[in-house]
């Protein structure tokens, strides 16, 4: 595991090996599969982090399960050490550092996980990973993402299931590439082809909601990517609902 204080300043720390072969379908949940709210699983990696291709690997397995949202955000801190992550982004980073400021924590490193904007598990704990989405997936759904595509135009739908009390949430929509495969030549992971999953592209605010009445927006669909909605507390809390276009 890498870790970076917000002066830019590394440390290297040897960890346990990740188990590989880590993959997670369904775990069992006492509410029924109709009625679950998706959960929102954030993966901060980096091509250029050694520690981090066991967790790259556990997100691929996330991808194929219907009940989560299963998105990977590279950043770009670790880009001087080497090799620069062909789909890094500053944005990306910044947005691991709000969480971790909102944490009260002073450093961010990969791999992180984060479970609906609010649990941060290191990569090299898969099983409390797994835990942690056993949990959440306990949470009946509340809020409904609905998706309309006709050619390039998606209609975006955000309900209330039921009468919620109002709160202030910001709409994001998140591009990613399904799948890639790149070649890494240089830095830690010098010599290895990764197969990576859902790396997102873009993060775009749609707007906001108030949860008293149903939300719809448009947005243009991109070639060769993917997207998903969710609905996250204004100053990026809690991650209330969550749904890819399938």
């Amino acid at each position: 595991m890498r870790i970076v204080d917000y002066f830019g300043a590394s440390l290297l720390f040897t960890i346990q090996k990740i188990v590989v072969g880590f993959i997670i379908a369904f775990w069992a949940s006492h509410v029924p599969a109709d009625e679950r709210a998706p959960v929102l699983v954030e993966l901060f990696t980096s091509q250029g982090c050694s520690s981090c291709p066991p967790a790259d690997i556990i997100l691929t397995g996330l991808s194929n399960n219907p009940n989560v949202v299963a998105l990977a955000f590279h950043v770009d801190y670790w880009d001087y050490i080497g090799w620069k992550d062909s789909f890094a982004d500053p944005s990306f980073s910044q947005r691991q550092k709000i969480y971790a400021r909102l944490a009260s924590q002073t450093a961010v490193y990969t791999p992180q996980f984060m479970i609906n904007g609010q649990t941060a598990i290191a990569g090299s704990k898969p099983n409390k990973l797994k835990r942690e989405i056993s949990k959440s997936l306990q949470r009946k759904q509340f809020f409904e993402i609905a998706f309309k595509s006709a050619g390039d135009q998606v209609q975006v739908k955000v309900n209330a299931a039921e009468s919620a009390e109002a709160f202030r949430a910001d709409i994001l929509a998140i591009y990613f590439i399904p799948e890639a495969r790149v070649k890494i030549e240089r830095g830690e992971n010098s010599g290895r082809v990764m197969n990576y999953s859902n790396i997102v592209t873009k993060v775009k605010n749609l707007g906001q909601w108030d949860a008293q009445e149903p939300w719809h927006k448009t947005i243009l669909s991109k070639p060769d990517q993917n997207v998903a909605v969710i609905v996250q507390l204004v100053g990026q809390g809690k991650v209330v609902a969550a749904s890819i276009l399938r």
